[in-house]
């Protein structure tokens, strides 16, 4: 059973209870060491783990060989990239026009066969490359990362928002009395606290507590409960194992930077089609399961994908502007 209190952490963002690998502390003090936030105690308490070990040592002179486009990566909590906030009443009259309207049924085809209508029939919704911060009537704070699309749906007896696409993060305003759901493909997550993330990403969809814990019910029922500083992801089977969360890597996005320790090739080229203008194809299935680490900067979508190219056993075919293909080398 997962514990229900908060779980402490240590200055590089791990879980005590938990004692996290070499390779995943060197990467807390790399995304640390690499924000503003960073202070003497922090570099003092740095120096004191490095000399723990020479696997400590081994495993940051690593990172910093093989780690993309190092930038600054800031505290995501104080550095959302904002927009102003869509107005909901304007949203619900276009989608109550798209369900019943005439001129709608024409559209309706086109539509879905181009993803269309998953904005359509959302409250609120992001471009390729927007982030945006919105609250929902309740007072919940939901940051809705680049392409993706929520519909919510209150009543007196709980409040349920649908993750149509994309990934979204969520700080729920408190009320006993009605729970706080998140659908997203044929799974659901409960808020038994405050602050969560809901992404998705291939045939997955991954969530990760920043603060007190969820519970999940995977699409074939299975159910599952994770704490803050925890990760999981859900698929059509069940779910993938738990993995640490650290609020420096997975928050990142919020501040115009995307975070990879060894994730498959497929979940990188996913997140990546969000911000880019246009479409990549992964031509060779082969290729999704390759392993990816990397620090990119969301501000150049076009260098993280040529930096992919120049790490990775792929080569790339530009279609047209608006069209990429990756192939095996």
């Amino acid at each position: 059973m997962q514990a229900e209190e908060p779980a402490k952490r240590n200055r590089a963002g791990h879980l005590m209870e938990q004692k996290p690998t070499a390779k995943e502390q060197a990467l807390g003090w790399f995304t640390r060491l690499n924000s503003d936030n960073a202070d003497k105690e922090d570099h003092r308490a740095f120096v004191s783990w490095l000399s723990q070990s020479p696997e400590n040592r081994a495993e940051y002179a690593a990172l910093e060989n093989i780690w993309l486009d190092l930038g600054h990566v800031k505290d995501p909590r104080s550095n959302v990239v904002s927009l102003p906030q869509q107005s909901h009443g304007r949203q619900f009259s276009r989608r109550q026009f798209f369900m019943g309207g005439t001129l709608a049924a024409s559209l309706a085809g086109v539509a879905v066969i181009n993803g269309w209508h998953r904005y359509l029939l959302s409250d609120y919704h992001t471009a390729a490359g927007e982030i945006k911060e919105v609250k929902l009537e309740d007072g919940s704070r939901v940051v809705l990362d680049a392409d993706s699309a929520l519909a919510a749906s209150f009543s007196r007896k709980e409040r349920r928002v649908s993750l149509q696409k994309g990934r979204a993060f969520f700080e729920v305003a408190k009320d006993r009395e009605r729970p706080f759901l998140v659908d997203m493909s044929e799974g659901e997550v409960r808020a038994l606290g405050t602050q969560f993330t809901v992404h998705q990403w291939a045939d997955r969809v991954t969530v990760s507590v920043a603060e007190s814990a969820v519970g999940i019910v995977a699409p074939n029922s299975s159910r599952m409960k994770i704490a803050a500083g925890q990760s999981v992801s859900y698929h059509a089977d069940g779910f993938d194992e738990i993995r640490p969360f650290s609020l420096s890597t997975g928050l990142a996005w919020q501040s115009g930077k995307l975070v990879f320790e060894d994730r498959p090739f497929r979940q990188v080229v996913d997140d990546l089609n969000r911000y880019r203008t246009g479409r990549i194809f992964v031509t060779d299935t082969s290729l999704l399961d390759l392993r990816v680490s990397g620090v990119f900067d969301l501000s150049d979508p076009e260098k993280i994908l040529k930096n992919i190219v120049k790490t990775l056993p792929v080569r790339l075919v530009e279609a047209t502007d608006y069209l990429a293909f990756l192939l095996p080398a």
